[in-house]
């Protein structure tokens, strides 16, 4: 067998371990927001030891973590972390945050799944080969 079906076996074969990881998994978030808990729970000011109640965790296929601005009804702009019960992709969502690591919503950057970009790398790589 020559490198490039080996390569694309395995990218194949990473992304169905990938997939089926995800399945199973219990996703954990931080759940807290700069109304309530401004000297923590801001943009720049997260402290995860003092949110280490406020995890909240489920194992909904389609749960993201979010983080990112929202309004109250009076219209004062706050910071929160949370989850969403719709998968949403890794990155920027509107005014939010949305990534699917474990308490991955601590940071206040962009994120990729690990899992994901490995089997998007390794097809890409694989194609390359293969032309």
């Amino acid at each position: 067998m020559d490198s490039a079906k080996v390569l694309i076996t395995f990218a194949i074969l990473s992304c169905y371990i990938a997939a089926v990881e995800g399945c199973g998994r219990t996703l954990r978030c931080y759940r807290c927001n700069s109304l309530d808990s401004p000297a923590t729970c801001g943009e720049r000011n997260f402290n995860a030891d003092a949110h280490k109640g406020d995890i909240i965790s489920g194992n909904d296929f389609f749960m993201s973590c979010t983080h990112g601005y929202t309004e109250t009804d009076k219209g004062a702009l706050y910071y929160y972390r949370s989850t969403s019960t719709r998968h949403l992709d890794d990155g920027l969502v509107g005014r939010r945050w949305a990534c699917n690591e474990d308490l991955c919503n601590e940071s206040t950057g962009m994120f990729i799944a690990s899992n994901f970009l490995f089997c998007y790398l390794m097809s890409v790589i694989a194609l390359i080969m293969v032309v």
